[in-house]
Parts: C-alpha cells; structure tokens; sequence
C-alpha cells in the first residue's frame, strides 16, 4: 500500500463528503428558509448553480478517490500487504465510485424534475446534466410524484440524497483510515 496515495484519498474523500453535507445541512435549509421571500425562480437558480459547480468539482474528485483506493487495493495486493488491507481499500475505492450509480439509482428523477422547474421559470439551463432531461414530465412513477409536489418539496428530496450521497466518500476515508491502522 502507497501512504501518499492512501492520504490523497483520504483528504479527497473528506473535502466532497464534506461539501456535501454541507450543502445538505446548511445551504439548503437556509435557501429552503427563505423561500417564503424568495422567488421560486431565484431559488431554483441557486440550486442549479451548486448542482454544476458540484458536478464539475466534486464529482471528478470523488471518482479519482475511488480510483487512487482501487490503485491502492492491486498496489497492496501485489505487495503481500494481506487480504484485510487490500479488502479495505477496494471497498473504499467501490464507496467512492459508488456515488455515480446511486445518482443513477435515486437521483435522476429529482435532478431532472429541477432543471425542468427552472427551465419553465424562463432560464436558460446549460448545465452538463442535459441527457437527463431528455424525457418528459411525469413519465415515471417518481417523476408523476415530483410533478405535483412544490419546489420546497422537490429541494428537500434533493437535500436529502445528496446528504446520503455524501455518506458515501465518508465511508471510503474510514475504511483507508482503518487500513493505515491496521499497519500500526
């Protein structure tokens, strides 16, 4: 196991695992505050500019984690660190990735419910998630329910898993902690 690329890890885990909770925790129950005097319109442009910048900052950064812990795994592997160690760092690394296909999973409908909201408020939406908008309103159960519920509502869904996203690279900069243990 490379210490350097264990620690790149770890501190790459913990900066989007952080990131994310705080946009869970505290970004967004302030914008959701507010959205009494706000207009919707403003609201949905605040989110949709902490969806991209996410999208462009955390997302490569927790995928280059996953892959460093991968990386790791085969390095401590190869090296006879023992099946603990490299167990460790491949769930770390699986953790990390992990976040792609979560999004996949639970977050799509959201995403794409939101950019269609702010669409329709008159902005222009340019963000990278535009293969996601594709379809149309309501044609998932999920997205049938989005369609009645209010901005507030479909803001709180997305606070919500991202919060849970965020648990993700977290886990990932545990399990290398509890690697760099085990060699002590």
């Amino acid at each position: 196991m490379s210490h350097s690329l264990a620690l790149f890890s770890i501190v790459a885990s913990s900066f989007t695992s952080g990131a994310k909770l705080a946009w869970s925790l505290v970004s967004f129950p302030a914008l959701l505050g507010t959205l009494g005097s706000l207009p919707e319109a403003a609201a949905l442009d605040i989110w949709y500019h902490t969806f991209d910048h996410g999208f462009l900052m955390v997302a490569p950064l927790t995928l280059v984690s996953g892959m460093v812990c991968l990386v790791n795994a085969y390095l401590a592997h190869s090296r006879g660190s023992g099946s603990t160690s490299t167990g460790l760092l491949f769930l770390a690394g699986l953790a990390n990735i992990g976040i792609t296909p979560f999004t996949f999973a639970f977050g799509v409908d959201v995403n794409a419910e939101l950019h269609l909201r702010r669409a329709t408020h008159g902005k222009k939406d340019t963000s990278h998630d535009a293969r996601l908008r594709s379809g149309v309103r309501g044609t998932t159960p999920s997205q049938q329910a989005l369609g009645v519920a209010s901005t507030a509502e479909v803001l709180r869904r997305w606070a919500l898993l991202n919060g849970v996203r965020a648990l993700l690279p977290l886990t990932g900069a545990l399990l290398v902690c509890g690697c760099l243990l085990l060699e002590v």
